[in-house]
């Protein structure tokens, strides 16, 4: 149970810092495109 539920924390954790870093690049490539 303890293993299920560290399983799933750490797919939260991953979920929630691709959505983090996704949202992050995209902000970048726009005002990258912007400056240029």
């Amino acid at each position: 149970m303890r293993c299920w539920l560290s399983e799933r924390q750490m797919s939260y954790m991953r979920q929630q810092l691709s959505a983090r870093m996704l949202s992050r690049y995209q902000n970048n490539y726009h005002f990258g495109g912007n400056s240029l």
